[in-house]
């Protein structure tokens, strides 16, 4: 049935890989979507990327308006961190706008959303998405899930972390990938031709998966690059790439010639290096001294990453820490916090995030707001960008981000003060600076890839002409877009719309029997 506008997501995507294998010929239906449409690179906040990336493609605000920052994060005015879920998200996705202005939409598992209250269409939750934050998929109308789940069965489980470095482990890796795409494709092929939609929207979380635990066998240059079982079971990110451009093909080719197409990646992929375990212990280096709790809880953090990678990776001793941490945590980390002047906040390997014990703010604040804050930041962003590479002398930091210089809105406070970027062009194994001293990097277990800032996107409509948009494009401008597409406006957005992108979706003419995206 015609659709007014189809919007594709795909989750982790990286813009690297695909322009090199569009250009071979690899991924045939992205090959004709780049030369045929219009496409851009998509910038993600500094540092702020990964989950928070989807937040605000789907809100159009950045972290400061819709609160979200990490899947663990610490309120204003404490200093103990928990799950953050989608519920308390501060702004409403851009489909909900769509809705009240009564546009038919359906919203196929957008990550890091909640079903919506109420909606002129379907709304289908973590059916098969990466790292869900539900236990089961739910939906709006909340009967949508269980009707899915008859019709195709329980969808494959994601299950990313804990792959065995074996042919056979790597096999059905591969395997169960390959199995959620084809499930997912035929759920939406059965969305897409129940009605006439104005928003088509789905996401596909499976490349995210990939690269977090296949990277050492895409790239040679990888330290755990492992040449025999490379050649026993291919390269996993290369095949579910191929796998999903398949189902990118179907997808379009089921929508009609006439349908505008959106493809959309929230940031990219590569190798993961392990530098941020290390910051906490970087920040005690430099603010100096010892407290009993703090050395306690950075003792058991370095006993754990001597045990072997192996060993830290087994079943035992993964229950052993799940138990332990929460009191570890509770009732060690957060009196440390309380007596420091800064700290270290759980967050993704590609950044650190830094909080400062801020008087007004933190209830046993340490630093006045004002100059001696700004000092405080000031001091951290020469001692952060000393670091360097014990061995090579290069630098592993690459840029120090503060939140208040780079983010507004009312849950700035919510945010890291200091966003430290690392670098990341090489391996490191130790870490060194004059007031820090030498630090040795550990030897982390589990994935070889990591998130990367940049995305992109490719819009198509039948007569569309190709090219580059050629201004800035911010992962807050894309809602705005698709709503400026669909004739609506966006309230509420630190975005704006596209107009290279607006225009090539809004070209979707009279239908043209002999031409199709995917055909052509």
């Amino acid at each position: 049935m015609p659709t007014r506008l189809l919007v594709i997501g795909l989750d982790a995507f990286d813009r690297q890989l695909v322009t090199a294998w569009a250009d071979d010929g690899t991924l045939p239906t992205l090959r004709r979507l780049l030369r045929s449409g219009v496409s851009c690179p998509i910038e993600n906040g500094p540092g702020l990327y990964a989950g928070t990336a989807w937040v605000s493609l789907n809100t159009g605000v950045g972290a400061g308006r819709h609160r979200r920052f990490f899947r663990r994060q610490a309120r204003a005015g404490e200093y103990v961190d928990g799950e953050f879920l989608p519920e308390s998200i501060a702004v409403r996705p851009f489909w909900e706008q769509l809705s009240a202005a009564g546009l038919r939409v359906a919203i196929i598992d957008a990550p890091m959303t909640a079903p919506a209250v109420a909606l002129n269409g379907i709304h289908l939750v973590d059916w098969s998405t990466h790292e869900p934050n539900f236990e089961r998929a739910r939906s709006q109308p909340p009967r949508l899930v269980d009707e899915l789940a008859e019709r195709f069965g329980t969808p494959v489980p994601d299950r990313c972390d804990g792959v065995e470095q074996t042919a056979t482990a790597f096999r059905a890796f591969n395997a169960r990938l390959a199995t959620r795409i084809a499930g997912k494709t035929r759920l939406i092929r059965d969305l897409l031709d129940r009605e006439s939609w104005d928003l088509f929207f789905a996401t596909y979380g499976e490349a995210h998966c990939a690269g977090h635990q296949g990277w050492h066998l895409h790239d040679p240059t990888h330290p755990q690059h492992d040449v025999a079982l490379r050649a026993a079971v291919g390269d996993p990110l290369r095949a579910t790439y191929v796998a999903l451009d398949a189902a990118l093909a179907e997808l379009v080719d089921a929508a009609g010639p006439t349908t505008p197409v959106l493809v959309v990646s929230s940031h990219g992929m590569g190798p993961f290096y392990g530098e941020a375990v290390l910051m906490e212990e970087i920040l005690r280096r430099i603010e100096g001294g010892r407290h009993a709790s703090g050395f306690l809880y950075g003792f058991l953090k370095r006993a754990w990453y001597r045990f072997p990678p192996g060993l830290r990776a087994s079943a035992l001793l993964r229950t052993v820490k799940a138990s332990a941490a929460p009191t570890l945590h509770n009732e060690v980390l957060v009196r440390d916090r309380r007596r420091r002047r800064f700290f270290a906040l759980p967050y993704n390997p590609h950044s650190s995030a830094i909080r400062i014990n801020l008087a007004g703010r933190e209830p046993d604040g340490l630093v006045a707001d004002g100059a001696e804050y700004r000092a405080v930041c000031d001091e951290l962003r020469r001692e952060m960008l000393a670091l360097r590479d014990a061995d090579s002398g290069a630098p592993v930091v690459a840029e120090v981000v503060l939140a208040r210089d780079a983010f507004a809105g009312p849950y700035l406070d919510e945010l890291p003060d200091v966003i430290v970027e690392w670098a990341r062009t090489a391996p490191v194994r130790r870490i060194a600076s004059p007031r820090v001293g030498v630090l040795e990097v550990p030897e982390l277990p589990g994935r070889t890839g990591d998130h990367w800032a940049q995305g992109f996107a490719v819009a198509l409509g039948p007569h569309a002409s190709a090219g580059e948009v050629g201004q800035r494009v911010s992962i807050v401008d894309i809602a705005p877009t698709i709503c400026a597409v669909l004739g609506e406006a966006l309230p509420l957005s630190d975005g704006a719309a596209v107009p290279s992108l607006t225009a090539a979706l809004r070209q979707a003419g009279a239908h043209d029997s002999n031409s199709s995206y995917a055909s052509r």
